[in-house]
């Protein structure tokens, strides 16, 4: 069971990333890859089609150099070998493109295998329809494919509005009138004519409704500074984002018939079967300073009723500090056993730390919580082996989910129904 860490809401690039690979041994087999009898193979023209449509990812079309491609393809029959290394150059750069983003280094693959591979162009014109080869690389992952339709749906609605700068003040709401909200009519391409054009009517109100919902901003018809900054930013800078994530999505491991996927801006953890979304539950993320890392992996196995491996800097930050405060009983209270390091199972009286020192950082003590119902860990975790000591696990705190900002965690992902995400695991759901 794969599962992915850290991809959220948060193109283009150098035409080769590195050598190109052969398409094919000499330039003779390259002409017979892309020219048949003289003239380009229709799969030619398709490939060149889908370079031009390369924003559909978020990739940048004139990298592949489409246009140049067009004008080799169209010159004589003597300059084929140029068309034709142009075209191989582009469809080892695309490939690589699609499947091996720049986000790719940003992210801790667990397992070897999980990391994105850049495909042999030779192995793409080898077998089958060019066309149908290059459209497989485009499925990359659910996530993917949905804002892939959420970038062309963004540039066909607020991509399109103009750039339009609103002056701060008030929030602008029904019935506000003025200068301020000619200019926000303006921007969300709702101008109006006459007086019409200076008041807040229940059309502007149900547009600003929309973008505030879209932008993350809720749903209230109020223009107030976090709108108008919004839409003062332009739509640029939220299809960059877009176009981030997108190559961040590409990270992903593709191909998948289940895996569970962590979204940290939207604190969300889904289970993904099969091509769409088996289920959703909210989860608590790593907070500032501390956020989940962006990781790969396959969850191995799950541990029932765990202990809880106080991480180094709460023992110093949070553990000695209770134990200065409250005396050596704050060590029993909160269910807590000492040990000199993770490989023993020798105990530690606490009255024998120095506490002092281990809040000052000077001192180290292993602390860990026994299992039990107030356990930190809830009743099991689930353990994607790695260095980083990621994994995700229940909680006793259930009232944190509750909340809308749930970026707590100091980079474990706590989830809201362990019970449910245990049995889709095991198949047993």
């Amino acid at each position: 069971m794969a599962l992915a860490l850290g991809f959220a809401h948060y193109g283009g690039g150098a035409l080769l990333w590195g050598a190109p690979q052969a398409v094919a041994k000499d330039a003779a087999a390259a002409n017979d890859v892309w020219f048949e009898h003289g003239r380009p193979r229709a799969e030619t023209l398709a490939f060149l089609a889908l370079l031009k449509e390369a924003d559909e990812h978020g990739l940048d079309p004139a990298d592949y150099r489409p246009a140049e491609i067009a004008r080799a393809l169209a010159a004589p029959v003597s300059d084929q070998a140029r068309a034709s290394a142009l075209l191989s150059e582009a469809l080892a750069a695309y490939a690589r493109d699609l499947k091996v983003p720049r986000g790719a280094d940003e992210v801790f693959y667990v397992d070897a295998e999980l990391r994105p591979v850049a495909p042999d162009p030779a192995d793409l014109v080898a077998a089958g329809s060019l066309t149908a080869n290059l459209l497989a690389l485009h499925a990359q992952n659910l996530p993917y494919e949905n804002l892939r339709a959420g970038l062309k749906l963004y540039r066909e609605s607020w991509g399109r509005l103009p750039a339009v700068t609103i002056p701060e003040g008030p929030a602008l709401a029904a019935g506000s009138k003025g200068e301020r909200v000619s200019l926000l009519r303006e921007r969300l391409g709702l101008p109006g004519e006459g007086e019409q054009a200076r008041i807040f009517d229940a059309a502007l109100g149900e547009q600003v409704r929309r973008f505030r919902a879209d932008h993350g901003l809720g749903d209230r018809p109020v223009a107030d500074s976090a709108t108008i900054a919004a839409l003062n930013r332009g739509a640029r800078h939220y299809e960059r984002i877009i176009l981030a994530d997108l190559d961040r999505l590409r990270s992903l491991p593709s191909g998948g018939e289940r895996y569970v996927l962590v979204d940290t801006a939207s604190a969300e953890l889904r289970l993904i079967e099969a091509g769409r979304e088996a289920a959703t539950m909210r989860a608590v993320v790593g907070r500032q300073g501390m956020e989940t890392p962006q990781l790969a992996g396959f969850i191995r196995y799950a541990v029932v009723n765990p202990y809880w491996n106080v991480p180094p800097d709460l023992v110093r930050n949070s553990v000695a500090p209770a134990v200065l405060r409250e005396g050596h009983e704050a060590i029993a209270r909160r269910r807590f056993v000492l040990s000199p390091d993770w490989r023993t199972d020798t105990r530690v009286d606490p009255k024998a730390v120095d506490w002092p020192a281990v809040a000052a950082g000077r001192e180290s003590i292993w602390v860990r919580q026994l299992p039990g119902g107030s356990n930190m860990m809830g009743k099991v975790k689930f353990m994607l082996p790695n260095d980083l000591g990621i994994y995700l696990h229940d909680t006793p705190n259930k009232s944190l989910f509750r909340r809308d900002d749930r970026q707590l965690s100091s980079g474990c992902v706590r989830v809201e129904d362990a019970d449910r995400l245990a049995g889709w695991l095991l198949r047993r759901e």
